[in-house]
């Protein structure tokens, strides 16, 4: 079986396109017909330009930004009484480099009769499981425009909010950083230096003992320290890409909000 590219027109006079399976050329003017329509072009599409269109669609990655914006403008489209078709048309005329990837894409899949939720799960990162599933049920209910405004709206909340929280942990971790290059520099070089020439003529307080013996660990183990502290980072990485941990820590972590709650309350 070969793809083809075809326009018709159907029985009520509307202009169709898409790209259909078949032996040969009669075999996809058959199946047309046979859905009543009439073929007025078919072409064969070459090898070539579907390994283009294949790379083409991965070069760029969409980002959370541009597919909000890309959403919110679908919902607005659908909203002024356009097709869908004619929308994403519309929209991809004007659309970011990494938008038009995304769009070409999913004006293919509608036009080879796919719905825009098995498009956006096909395509992958950076639609989840949520968006795919907002766009099903924007499909089923027949309320497009409404579904999509709402998902823009959830999406530009979630990018503000983690706009928020970033802003929030820049500076105390700026200020932790400096607190800890201080604390390893006073440790590993200033009091060394001050102890060392008494060292030998009194007896050093177990305070002093336990900086020394501190500095003295961290200057002979300092790059198993960084290797140590490297794994960490890529195994709480690893753990938390699991569905199932992800799962966990974010209920653990609305129980605990719940009961923060209840306590200020009391």
């Amino acid at each position: 079986m070969v793809d083809f590219r075809f326009q018709s027109i159907s029985t009520s006079g509307e202009s169709r396109s898409g790209v259909l399976k078949g032996r040969d050329r009669a075999d996809v003017i058959q199946q047309l017909s046979s859905r009543g329509e009439t073929a007025t072009k078919v072409e064969k599409i070459k090898a070539s330009e579907k390994l283009a269109a294949v790379t083409k669609t991965r070069k760029r990655r969409l980002s959370k930004i541009e597919m909000s914006a890309m959403i919110r403008e679908l919902a607005t489209a659908q909203e002024a009484g356009l097709p869908l078709m004619q929308a994403l048309r519309t929209i991809r005329r004007q659309a970011t480099p990494a938008a038009s990837d995304v769009l070409d894409h999913f004006i293919a899949c509608v036009e080879a009769g796919d719905p825009m939720y098995k498009a956006a799960a096909e395509w992958g990162e950076p639609f989840d499981d949520l968006i795919v599933g907002m766009l099903r049920a924007s499909d089923a209910s027949g309320q497009m425009s409404v579904i999509l405004h709402q998902l823009a709206d959830l999406m530009d909340r979630s990018l503000e909010l983690k706009r928020e929280l970033l802003g929030a942990i820049i500076y105390p971790a700026i200020i932790a950083a400096l607190i800890a290059i201080s604390g390893i520099v006073l440790v590993t070089v200033l009091v060394p230096r001050l102890i060392e020439p008494l060292a030998g003529q009194m007896v050093l307080p177990w305070p002093t003992v336990v900086v020394m013996w501190f500095a003295t660990f961290i200057l002979q183990w300092w790059i198993w320290i960084i290797v140590a502290i490297g794994a960490l980072i890529t195994a709480w990485k690893s753990w938390i890409s699991i569905p199932e941990n992800r799962f966990k820590l974010e209920q653990a972590m609305v129980e605990k909000d719940q009961i923060v709650q209840v306590g200020l309350q009391v």
